[in-house]
């Protein structure tokens, strides 16, 4: 089961920054009059909101399970998954509303049986850590990428109680990107939803205005237009994600030219009381017995 989100790890890095959270100068809080508001040390506030989202990225053992509903241009579908410590597994519980036939359900449960004692998951894992590698690396310069200011005029999140902090952002246009992975940098611009209370991130919106060639277009190319939608809350202990939207077009390797739109939700969401590996991530799903038509 692939993660929601793209698979290919250039593009991924549009996904991560969710480090845009890496503030200037002092803003204002969103739902109170900025005079009867204390100022905010956003410095510290930066410390501490870039080291969450640090661990929210690198995080691959949360010990989670829930449902995951996609729309792409294939229809909808409902996936049961589970994280376990060598990466997530799913299983398919619907297709564009409706349970599986007796027949579609029995060859989901051959495919999850077929990973059993297999590398694929620990494979998996390994590709998605190199691409949390350039999401870590665009949170580590994002405050010199990026110029940031108050927006008190914007509504906060609604099903947050605390105050929140809500910041756009642009481009800052003193910073040089290093190396391929900062390109996409230069065209981000967004705004970002910050819990004060915690000090994490509640939702996040970006665009590209301009089209990113990565590696001069030959490993690929973002075109301009593009945006991406994250929205992210805490299930006891531990963030995760329960929203993304991307609308993106991209060239890949110079040979195709895909559009990705897709709406993903998470919901359903417990907590397991150990993490599983990912054979008895398996055999849990297989145990399941799922309704069918």
């Amino acid at each position: 089961m692939e993660a929601p989100g793209a698979s290919n790890p250039y593009v991924r890095t549009l996904l991560y920054p969710a480090v845009l959270l890496s503030f200037l100068a002092p803003v204002a809080c969103s739902g109170a009059k900025q005079s009867s508001e204390p100022a905010v040390d956003i410095r510290a506030l930066m410390r501490d909101v870039c080291h969450e989202e640090i661990q929210v990225l690198q995080r691959h053992d949360s010990r989670l399970r829930y449902q995951v509903h996609r729309e792409d241009r294939h229809g909808t579908t409902v996936r049961d998954q589970i994280e376990s410590h060598d990466g997530g597994v799913a299983r398919l519980l619907q297709h564009n509303g409706q349970t599986l036939t007796v027949e579609e359900n029995a060859g989901e449960q051959q495919r999850l049986k077929a990973l059993l004692g297999t590398n694929k998951l620990q494979q998996r894992e390994r590709e998605e850590a190199h691409n949390r590698t350039y999401g870590t690396e665009l949170l580590e310069v994002m405050p010199d990428a990026m110029q940031f200011a108050a927006a008190p005029e914007q509504t906060p999140v609604p099903d947050v109680p605390d105050r929140q902090i809500v910041v756009n952002f642009d481009p800052n246009p003193a910073f040089h990107p290093a190396n391929m992975a900062q390109q996409i940098l230069p065209a981000l611009h967004g705004r970002a939803w910050i819990d004060l209370n915690d000090h994490r991130l509640l939702r996040m919106e970006l665009r590209n205005s301009s089209d990113v060639n990565l590696a001069w277009g030959l490993l690929a190319k973002v075109y301009a237009g593009g945006s991406i939608l994250y929205e992210q809350r805490r299930v006891q202990d531990i963030s995760t994600f329960t929203h993304i939207v991307m609308h993106l077009r991209v060239r890949e390797l110079m040979l195709k030219t895909v559009q990705m739109d897709t709406d993903t939700r998470a919901t359903d969401f417990q907590r397991l009381a150990s993490s599983p590996s990912g054979d008895d991530a398996i055999r849990m799903l297989l145990s399941e017995t799922v309704p069918t038509r």
